[in-house]
């Protein structure tokens, strides 16, 4: 069977399972569809969260306990980025992501940044914690007039095992490649708020 809601709060509806959002959801719209055996229930939403802090479109599927987030759209300031990711409904809830952007400018996701950025970032929390010090990361991205004194296209993957960053491979235009570690200032929240220091072999 199927059936639309409209303006369901999702801060309310996370508090009843105690989970956590990661960021303001607020009001969300959505068309559910219920189908499958008594044993074997699938639930398909058609969300649409106009007012959240990133407003966001796409899809869940729940699943065999699995909730599974598919194609999925979440909207910056400026610029867009695709998402798709799972979430365990049992245990401890730990959750994976990928993010994919395209030419989003750095300052739509930090203040006082320049420069803009392109790649595919994968998060995972065993834990299924929210917090940067329990997420693990990879990602591979393009740089594009980030940093003045480079005008030169910036490609590099990015490791974070929830303490460090770690750059296994750099690549500035195509004279220089090099890899190192990068030095973060964070906030009180452990949000990171800046570049402190770059070590690069």
């Amino acid at each position: 069977f199927a059936f639309n809601v409209t303006g369901v709060d999702a801060e309310k509806v996370a508090k009843l399972y105690d989970a956590k959002l990661p960021a303001a959801i607020g009001s969300v719209n959505a068309a559910v569809q219920v189908y499958g055996s008594l044993d074997n229930i699938q639930v398909l939403t058609q969300f649409d969260a106009p007012d959240a802090a990133y407003p966001a479109i796409g899809e869940l599927l729940i699943a065999n306990n699995v909730l599974t987030v598919r194609n999925t759209t979440v909207q910056f300031p400026a610029g867009a980025a695709a998402v798709n990711g799972t979430l365990d409904l049992m245990g401890n809830r730990s959750w994976r992501a990928q993010l994919t952007s395209d030419n989003i400018p750095l300052s739509a996701l930090a203040a006082n940044q320049r420069g803009r950025v392109s790649g595919t970032v994968e998060l995972e929390s065993p834990s299924g914690s929210f917090e940067i010090d329990k997420i693990v990361a990879q990602a591979d991205l393009n740089f594009a007039n980030a940093v003045a004194a480079i005008p030169d296209a910036i490609e590099t993957r990015l490791n974070w095992d929830g303490k460090s960053l770690f750059a296994p491979s750099l690549q500035v235009g195509d004279y220089l490649t090099a890899k190192g570690r990068v030095d973060l200032a964070v906030n009180a929240q452990k949000v990171p708020t800046a570049v402190s220091g770059i070590d690069l072999d």
